[in-house]
């Protein structure tokens, strides 16, 4: 006899509770292969056949830059600990990127596209590079804020491995043939600049200069001194130089 309205029904319905189970099932198995979600290279796996693996979010290739700024503050390209608790670790080993934190007054003067110097000390290379982004997020550290900028090489080594750290210098301005002293033969007197100036007959007079471009090391004088000039310099350990 033909199947009533109410059978039909109710076979369609057990029918879609076996395609549900069945699509289930199909997840559960599909689950089972891990798909990277980018290029890179297996750096880490952090389990063993027979163990359980809890889910639940992924582990993307990134940088453990926990130097600040300089030095070192430079970290080449490469992967999370392992500690992290990621069951696969990829990193890119063809990237040319490095990362390095600063400090919230250096950030300031950092934009993209700003030339740098990246000295891999391990290495012994000294290489060039371009800012390309600085993190809008701060990373504090010994309850200090930084900044992470990630800087690209211009020239990619294959020496260079990821997590290794070094020196990064950005050059936020520069000039040519400028008059330059050592930041320590500089004096600041009532919010003004002052040098020590040796005369020729031994005697030493206080002069003041106006100063510019400021380096780690020199800084540039725009006036008050002429090429020649003998100027008192105060090292670092102290006494005149």
């Amino acid at each position: 006899r033909p199947k009533s309205t109410f059978e039909l029904s109710a076979t369609q319905a057990e029918v879609d509770a076996k395609q549900a189970l069945l699509d289930d099932a199909q997840r559960v198995l599909d689950d089972t292969t891990l798909v990277a979600p980018t290029d890179g290279t297996v750096a880490v796996i952090g389990g063993r056949i027979g163990e359980e693996v809890p889910g639940g979010g992924s582990n993307r290739g990134g940088f453990d830059a926990s130097a600040l700024s300089r030095p070192p503050n430079a970290q080449a390209p490469g992967s999370v600990s392992s500690r992290a608790g990621g069951f696969v670790t990829l990193t890119d080993l063809g990237t040319n990127e490095v990362r390095a934190r600063f400090s919230e007054a250096d950030t300031a003067k950092i934009r993209p596209g700003q030339a740098a110097k990246v000295e891999f000390e391990s290495l012994g290379q000294q290489l060039t590079a371009r800012v390309i982004r600085i993190d809008p997020i701060e990373t504090v550290v010994a309850n200090v804020v930084t900044y992470t900028v990630t800087l690209l090489l211009d020239k990619k080594l294959e020496e260079i491995k990821p997590g290794m750290t070094g020196n990064v210098d950005v050059i936020i301005n520069q000039k040519q043939n400028v008059l330059r002293l050592p930041v320590t033969a500089i004096n600041p007197r009532n919010g003004r600049a002052t040098v020590q100036v040796v005369k020729p007959d031994g005697t030493q007079e206080t002069r003041q200069v106006t100063t510019g471009v400021k380096g780690d090391d020199d800084i540039e004088i725009t006036s008050g001194l002429d090429d020649g000039d003998k100027v008192v310099v105060t090292p670092g350990g102290g006494g005149a130089g």
